[in-house]
């Protein structure tokens, strides 16, 4: 059964403010992607419900007291109908929901994307920049440069368009990208200075290589589907096979290129081994001290992302401080 009309309508009132760009206390509602959801019960017997949501300025957690609505986990990765105020509590916004509904797909028609998405700045010329900025003037070993040149271009279409993950960190379009440039500015940003802090030595080049690389595999992995949801290609595939899969792909390509065996390695190390510890381990262990910080930065880059609760990082085609750090 569609939604009613008279919903739409008031959700359409209420939706010309995004999440993060409402004020503490404002009411909003609208269309939204169900990035997470769970329900419990308190100890009083009140059903509550609680998860993520996304628009285009990002995605929030969200709670819904007393929750009696039809939205379930099934719901999660679609599209739904929420409202509610705007709260905040110890600096971090969040929504309290005053309802959910579930949509049909015949409500998903009447659905602009834009709600959604920032679509025509998620991978556009200024990440494709910031990419080749980063190959040609922060990695100067011309091996390692022209190891990452090669395998981003080859697989450009997807690896500047796809998500980094379908329902966690950088889950949108042009996540993947987003991520692996955060990834390779933290690993610069932590070498330039700590490097002298700590006095240790750490071949940069490499360092930056397998951050630029290291989730490459998931352009074989992830992709959003026409509504632009995130979503993997092949259902029940393990999640963490883009890290073999990508060493894999580094050592196809680096023989193609006649990379120095030793250096083609290392960097089939870093992608391999960069989920090495944790919940998520894939069982390959770093076996240099830059695989091991392109690990770490990996997992700080990720955890930042859902933390500050924004799924998605939208790249402009104007001047920023990544400019200024990568043309340096």
């Amino acid at each position: 059964m569609s939604i009613d009309e008279s919903l739409y309508e008031e959700m359409e009132e209420l939706q010309r403010t995004y999440l993060y760009e409402a004020a503490e206390g404002e009411e909003v509602g609208g269309c939204y992607l169900l990035m997470k959801f769970s329900t419990y019960l308190t100890r009083d017997g009140r059903p509550i419900a609680k998860g993520v949501l996304q628009d285009a300025s990002g995605a929030m957690p969200f709670v819904c007291f007393d929750y009696h609505g039809a939205v379930t986990e099934r719901d999660v990765g679609g599209i739904v109908l929420a409202w509610g105020r705007i709260n905040v509590r110890n600096g971090w916004p969040w929504l309290n929901a005053a309802g959910l509904a579930r949509m049909s797909e015949k409500d998903h028609s009447q659905i602009s994307l834009e709600t959604l998405y920032r679509t025509e700045n998620h991978y556009g010329d200024y990440a494709k920049a910031i990419v080749k900025l980063i190959y040609e003037n922060g990695i100067r070993d011309k091996d390692y440069s022209k190891l990452c040149r090669a395998l981003i271009s080859e697989n450009a279409d997807t690896f500047f368009t796809c998500p980094a993950s379908s329902r966690s960190h950088h889950s949108g379009m042009g996540g993947l990208v987003t991520h692996s440039i955060g990834v390779a500015t933290a690993v610069f940003t932590a070498i330039n200075e700590y490097s002298g802090l700590y006095g240790y030595q750490i071949d940069r080049d490499l360092a930056l290589t397998g951050a630029l690389l290291h989730d490459i595999g998931k352009v074989e992995q992830y992709c959003c589907d026409a509504q632009g949801v995130a979503m993997r290609r092949v259902a029940g595939v393990d999640p963490l096979q883009h890290a073999a899969a990508g060493a894999k792909m580094v050592l196809n390509m680096g023989r193609v290129l006649h990379t120095p065996e030793e250096k083609l390695r290392k960097v089939a190390n870093i992608v391999g081994a960069h989920h090495a510890s944790g919940a998520f381990s894939t069982g390959e262990k770093p076996q240099t001290m830059e695989a091991n910080l392109v690990s770490m930065m990996d997992r700080l880059d990720s955890f930042l992302n859902v933390a500050f609760g924004k799924n998605i990082v939208f790249f402009r085609n104007q001047p920023c401080e990544l400019d200024i750090v990568w043309a340096a």
